[in-house]
């Protein structure tokens, strides 16, 4: 959950930099890049859980949440733009990190032959294809105060304990009610 919070933090940054969201609008982002890999406790599987999440957003947020972690051409948004590059620039432990340590943090952890790392290569190739990203990756970087995010660990394990303690196992829509609870509720303490 480290690196779904700080996946969120920067979607924030991003949005509000970049991409002149508002405030309501890069909240949404955060919310988005906060929920982007929760169902991993709820099903492993990648593909299912990406389907899962999916089924339960707003529709606007459905496809960047399906396709977050596999380079494709069919579907583009900026939501989806802003969701591969924070997750591209946090690693696994929650850290700000550059694309190429990105690259090399999901190969120490899947290997070079699993299909996760080459969707991360195919990801950061499109990422590096545009300027704008790039600099947004060097800003993002740089970036003290990012850098430096305290991550609300005590209340983020309580609200993710609490989703996985409840019988949620044939209930997908009570997780993710119980993490955006959370989301809604980290925001408004640590952030907002």
């Amino acid at each position: 959950f480290k690196h779904c919070y700080m996946v969120g933090i920067v979607m924030e940054y991003i949005a509000k930099k970049y991409y002149n969201y508002d405030n309501t609008q890069a909240v949404e982002m955060f919310i988005l890049g906060y929920l982007h890999d929760s169902m991993y406790d709820y099903e492993t599987d990648e593909l299912l859980h990406h389907d899962i999440i999916a089924d339960l957003v707003p529709t606007k947020y459905k496809e960047p949440l399906k396709y977050h972690s596999k380079y494709q051409t069919d579907y583009k948004s900026d939501p989806l733009d802003m969701l591969y590059l924070a997750d591209q620039i946090v690693d696994g432990q929650g850290k700000i990190c550059s694309f190429d340590d990105r690259i090399s943090d999901v190969m120490e952890r899947h290997g070079k032959d699993d299909g996760v790392y080459q969707d991360t290569v195919d990801i950061v190739e499109y990422l590096n294809s545009k300027e704008i990203f790039k600099t947004i990756e060097q800003d993002v970087c740089s970036n003290e105060e990012l850098k430096n995010t305290t991550i609300p660990i005590e209340e983020m394990t309580k609200t993710w304990e609490d989703a996985t303690k409840k019988d949620c196992s044939n209930n997908p829509q009570l997780y993710l009610e119980i993490l955006l609870s959370g989301a809604k509720e980290f925001y408004d303490n640590f952030i907002g």
